[in-house]
């Protein structure tokens, strides 16, 4: 294929592909912004501190908005050329479909190339950065982000759920805590109400709680105690001095560590199917630009004339099913069920057989999919349209 085919093809692709890709991200901020709403919109937020958490969590949209955008991207453009003939012009030009995959793994390489190196060096920190912005910004606000019925984990070491919240004084009921702070003393905190204020200095929250119990237990196990309480104090520090005393988490850790981390790790330890499972996530999840990309082509080609699914919505469906494969083997890892390797990665071999399939079909100019009674369908939709004709 000749150079001015080349850049036609790289046109039509990077163009929905980049608006695909815009569009996506913007969604996904929006999403962000839905989340930390309680606390933008409470006045005490500065636009220095918003833009950071956009800057920080940008990493991590790009990681989900790419291969979505690559699938698009490629799939849109194969559906526009398909549906105006060229794609029969250049057949007839003399141009194969395997004469076309060229700007089709091109794409899809550049957009692997730039997940791994999002995935592998730059969201490890740019998480663990935004979380520190985030604690900055909840304790610039003066509010945290408790939400009824929710379990939230802003600080190290707490987990909070909170039954009710009164809309009006925004007293606490029915309080649940759940401290591991000091492993030595874990212990699990119960109120009917509590009251949250900020610290005077502006270095964090106090959590006045009233009317509970305290329920504490030893790291061995062996040695357990309650305590009835009519007021408690918990001093809560998210950020400013207490900065240095965030630790990151597992999927913060930067690759190498992590790495490191696994293989010093044995089989039984508690965290390494945990450490396994973000390791090869981002290993993994950035060949879905490949996969995606490749299946994306021959889906755009034939979709409108073996199917009569709307090409977008077929797209978005492809999409859709390798992020549930994908979410259904991670789960599947956490649980023991899987191997870590196995269920990260089928997903990828699963699309990779399919991509490879519908490349084989469309070479040899058949339906991708060769269903009987999609076959049926279209026959006697054209034998139809054949008697319509006569009738004219």
């Amino acid at each position: 294929m000749g150079k001015i085919l080349w850049k036609y093809f790289l046109k039509e692709i990077l163009s929905p592909l980049l608006v695909s890709l815009v569009v996506l991200v913007l969604v996904l901020l929006l999403g962000k912004v839905m989340k930390l709403s309680d606390i933008i919109f409470s006045g005490g937020v500065t636009l220095r501190s918003f833009s950071r958490i956009v800057y920080f969590a940008l990493p991590y949209f790009l990681i989900y908005a790419i291969p979505m955008a690559t699938l698009l991207g490629i799939h849109l453009a194969f559906l526009r050329m398909a549906n105006d003939r060229e794609i029969i012009a250049l057949k007839a030009s003399g141009l194969g479909c395997n004469q076309m995959i060229g700007p089709v793994l091109l794409i899809s390489v550049l957009a692997y190339l730039m997940t791994t190196c999002l995935s592998l060096f730059v969201l490890p920190n740019s998480n663990f950065r935004m979380r520190q912005s985030l604690y900055e910004m909840i304790e610039s606000s003066g509010r945290l982000l408790l939400k009824e019925r929710v379990f939230v984990d802003q600080f190290p070491g707490l987990l909070f759920y909170v039954n009710h919240i009164d809309p009006e004084t925004k007293m606490l009921k029915k309080v649940l805590i759940q401290d591991n702070r000091r492993p030595e003393a874990r212990c699990t905190i119960f109120a009917k109400t509590g009251e949250l204020s900020p610290l005077k200095g502006g270095n964090g929250f106090v959590l006045r709680l009233k009317t509970g119990v305290i329920a504490r237990i030893n790291e061995s196990m062996d040695t357990a105690q309650n305590i009835n309480f009519e007021n408690y104090e918990l001093v809560l520090s998210p950020g400013g001095k207490e900065r240095g005393t965030i630790r990151r988490k597992a999927k913060e850790l930067p690759t190498k560590e992590l790495f490191v981390t696994m293989k010093n790790m044995k089989p039984g330890d508690r965290n390494y199917i945990k450490y396994r499972l973000i390791f090869h996530k981002r290993v993994a999840f950035p060949v879905s630009c490949l996969v995606l990309g490749l299946i994306a082509a021959p889906l755009g080609m034939k979709v409108r004339e073996d199917t009569r699914v709307p090409g977008l919505a077929s797209g978005l469906a492809v999409f859709l099913i390798y992020y549930i494969m994908l979410t259904a083997g991670q789960n599947l890892s956490e649980v023991g069920a899987l191997p870590p390797v196995v269920g990260l990665w089928f997903p990828n071999l699963v699309f990779a057989v399919i991509a490879s399939f519908f490349w084989i079909q469309i070479t040899r100019d058949r339906s991708l999919i060769e269903i009987p009674f999609l076959l049926r369908s279209r026959s006697s939709q054209k034998n139809n349209d054949r008697d319509k004709d006569r009738e004219i």
